[in-house]
């Protein structure tokens, strides 16, 4: 009956144009036809907003002003019933009066403004859709470029039926959206910008998805202006509340990111325009990306940060001393706090600290950050590289968390592969920082890290700082009570990764570590390395290490000779140290040099001193395995053995 009466009413308004009766009557009929744009039926929809066309199209001026402000009111009155009669809930008219608004056209609110919520509201608006396409598009012309951002907007609405709709009015407006887009592309983005914070989630989806369509392909000059406020609120809108917001945002991003590595690409773009480009988006991604709270936008930056260091090419070079300290200073941070946890609780779990160390060191180098890391030392020239090494040198100290500090090790190893010129000049504060580090550093993984790093530092390095680092890293080893095993093994280590990475520069201070390594092929066993049947006469672990750089040294009976008094003064303060084992390795340490080159070294006036030393050790001295190292001393020196005593105590332990 609704439709018949539609119809019936359409066809007397079209026929009656300009009848004083229709004048009279407006305010009444448009009523009417009002209530019917929220029926259930298409139908009724399309012919009651093209009665209203008819009626606005056939009233006076005074009539025009007069039904609108009707209408205004009549819409406020009416939502309510509106409302009701679909089931839904309240909701204001304020979006498709925008539309309106925009246009700088007021009348046309009786064919935008929305009516109620659920389907009454968007039915609503979907046939006032169908009322505006009636209007004379030469009238709407001067209104477009208001028009436009808000109806391409509502394209991409959440509602199916909205978006069905308002596509069907921009195709009856617009003949050709590509060049209207392109002529009014400013206030476009502008619009879907300040869309993406719009307190309703409609419209920040909106923008969301109408951005995903609206970016690819445009120039620098055209979303330029936005360029820094689209990443910063894509990135708010990803951490929506609303599942589908963030998806569309995803969307959006993913488009915004293209864009960027597109205009940024060192091979098809000038230097000036990618320069420009990385200018405006690198600071965004390195500040308000990687410091985001949420984890998913931190990857998502973290990925679009290695992309652009990828493409960018040369044009990243004058952003690299920015991005390495930046990057290096807070991988800490975006390392996952598990994994940090389950540090701290190894021992509760069961789990290995050192193994969980080398996972979190593994996973560093396997991630996105160290690419866009190893990247940007592509491109770097010798005048940024030492800009950034005063950082880099603070961070190896300073530096917050196994990640931060670990990276920075290794990054610097690399630079000094890449720039051994540069770094020659810099050895020697790099390496009395990488000593500074190594000795307060607690992480094994971290102590192996600077060792590495030193090595490569080594091989520019002029003999007098190698041989300070040696000396001091050797004296805390010797330092039995201060230096616990697993940092003696990182100080052999280092010993042999030097010997291994600059074995030239190792060659010329011999005399500083020879002596040490000697003396160290005869560390025990720990008491953590059990031993193995079959196994109970080979090195453990810290003696494979110094076995390793003494042979890869050339170390023989000759090189012993030739630095007897080093030798001689090392087992003189390893028999007088506090160290079981060390003086463990003392004792055997004599009884080799009793039998290098068929004695020759008992025949020497040295022979007295090591006679000496043996006695020392077999005069109730408490060392590892004792029993057995005691009377091959007093064979080998040909000394007497005391009587034995109820109170000597017999320790097989290190203190």
């Amino acid at each position: 009956v609704r439709q018949a009466a539609a119809a019936w009413l359409l066809s007397i308004l079209r026929k009656a144009q300009g009848a004083p009766e229709l004048r009279d009557a407006a305010v009444h009929v448009q009523r009417v036809l009002v209530g019917l744009l929220a029926d259930s039926q298409e139908l009724t929809q399309e012919l009651a907003a093209k009665g209203l066309s008819a009626l606005f199209d056939s009233c006076d001026e005074a009539t025009k002003s007069a039904i609108l402000q009707q209408l205004v009111r009549g819409l406020q009155s009416t939502r309510a019933a509106n409302a009701a009669a679909s089931g839904g809930d309240m909701a204001t008219y304020q979006e498709l009066s925008e539309i309106a608004a925009s246009a700088g056209q007021p009348q046309l609110v009786y064919k935008l403004m929305e009516c109620a919520t659920t389907s009454a509201v968007w039915n609503t608006r979907k046939g006032v859709a169908f009322a505006l396409a009636e209007q004379s598009q030469d009238h709407l012309k001067e209104h477009l470029p208001k028009l436009v951002p808000t109806l391409y907007r509502y394209t991409f609405d959440p509602n199916p039926k909205v978006s069905v709709a308002m596509r069907q009015l921009w195709t009856s407006l617009v003949s050709d959206p590509k060049k209207v887009l392109d002529e009014h592309f400013g206030a476009v983005l502008q619009h879907m910008c300040d869309g993406l914070i719009d307190r309703l989630w409609r419209a920040r989806e909106s923008s969301s998805l109408a951005l995903a369509e609206l970016l690819p392909g445009r120039s620098l000059i055209q979303v330029r202006p936005q360029l820094v406020d689209l990443h910063v609120r894509l990135m708010r809108a990803m951490d929506d509340v609303k599942e589908t917001v963030r998806n569309a945002a995803a969307t959006a991003w993913r488009a915004l990111c293209s864009t960027c590595l597109r205009l940024s690409d060192g091979a098809h773009v000038s230097e000036a325009a990618a320069a420009e480009v990385l200018a405006l988006v690198l600071p965004v991604l390195l500040e308000s990306g990687l410091g985001n709270a949420t984890e998913e936008v931190r990857r998502l930056c973290t990925k679009q940060l290695l992309k652009l260091c990828q493409v960018a090419g040369a044009h990243l070079a004058p952003f690299t001393t920015r991005i390495v300290p930046y990057l290096l200073e807070n991988l800490s941070g975006l390392e996952d706090p598990m994994l940090n946890y389950l540090q701290l609780q190894a021992a509760n779990v069961g789990v290995s600290e050192q193994a969980l160390e080398a996972a979190r060191v593994k996973a560093v180098r396997d991630s996105d950050c160290f690419s866009a890391l190893e990247q940007c030392l592509k491109v770097m020239d010798e005048t940024r590289a030492e800009a950034i090494l005063p950082q880099l040198s603070n961070l190896l100290v300073r530096g917050t968390g196994l990640p931060t500090r670990t990276a920075t090790a290794r990054f610097l190893m690399q630079l000094a592969q890449a720039q051994p010129i540069l770094l020659r000049k810099h050895a020697m504060p790099l390496l009395r920082t990488l000593k500074q580090a190594i000795l307060e550093e607690r992480s094994g993984a971290a102590r192996r890290a600077y060792a590495s790093c030193a090595a490569a530092m080594a091989r520019a390095a002029p003999p007098e700082p190698l041989g300070e680092l040696l000396q001091g890293m050797l004296a805390r080893y010797a330092d039995g009570a201060g230096a616990e095993e697993e940092e003696r093994l990182v100080i052999a280590s280092l010993v042999r990764e030097l010997q291994r990475s600059a074995s030239d520069a190792m060659a010329k201070v011999l005399v500083d570590w020879l002596p040490m390594a000697f003396v160290g092929r005869h560390e025990p066993r720990w008491e953590s390395e059990r031993a193995v049947p079959g196994e109970k006469d080979e090195d453990g672990k810290l003696a494979a290490v110094w076995r390793e750089a003494y042979d890869e040294a050339g170390g023989n009976a000759g090189a012993v000779t030739a630095h007897l008094p080093e030798v001689l003064a090392l087992l003189r303060a390893f028999t007088d140290g506090v160290s079981w084992a060390l003086r463990r390795a003392a004792a055997f340490a004599l009884l080799e040099m009793s039998t290098l080159s068929n004695g020759a070294l008992m025949k020497r006036p040295e022979q007295a001193e090591m006679r000496k030393l043996a006695e020392m050790l077999c005069d109730g001295r408490k060392m590892r395995e004792r029993e057995a190292v005691v009377p091959k001393l007093q064979a080998a020196f040909k000394l007497v053995a005391p009587a034995p005593s109820a109170a000597q105590p017999i320790a097989s332990a290190d203190m």
